[in-house]
């Protein structure tokens, strides 16, 4: 009975962590996977690639609130731009990409969100400034309009 017991305890599944909540943005939320994952593709520190991931959600949101899009065809066209640039093919470019440990969906979804961004920051910054300082202006605007949660 004992080493049937054992047996079953040895055999039960252990709960495991998947993934973890690091901060949230109104409804949104952003995972430690998501924080390793932009650390490794952007060589950022923890708390860079938390930084960026909280900018692009308030980005993201404030383009959703004034209408700001991007199309399918946005990103296609910026893509086909990058493999024009850089002389690639297709099929070289998907190569490079998987080198630099990318997918392509993913790769499209972080032009889409740079894409996006741009047309913030064009839409945003006052003529004649410079980008930087207008990027961080608007983006302490927007922190002041959201709810920003960091758990540690």
């Amino acid at each position: 009975m004992i080493l049937l017991l054992a047996l079953w305890l040895s055999a039960t599944p252990k709960a495991v962590l998947v993934d973890r909540i690091v901060a949230t943005v109104d409804d949104r939320v952003i995972t430690t996977s998501l924080v390793d994952q932009r650390m490794v593709r952007f060589k950022e520190t923890r708390e860079q690639a938390l930084t960026s991931l909280i900018e692009r959600l308030l980005i993201t949101r404030a383009c959703r609130a004034v209408g700001l899009e991007v199309t399918p065809n946005d990103v296609e066209s910026a893509l086909a731009e990058i493999i024009s640039k850089n002389q690639l093919t297709q099929p070289q470019f998907e190569h490079e990409l998987k080198r630099q440990g990318w997918e392509l969906a993913a790769y499209k979804l972080e032009v889409q969100g740079q894409l996006l961004e741009l047309k913030w920051l064009t839409l945003g910054a006052e003529r004649g400034k410079e980008l930087g300082p207008e990027r961080e202006r608007l983006l302490k605007a927007l922190a002041k309009t959201a709810v920003i949660e960091v758990r540690k």
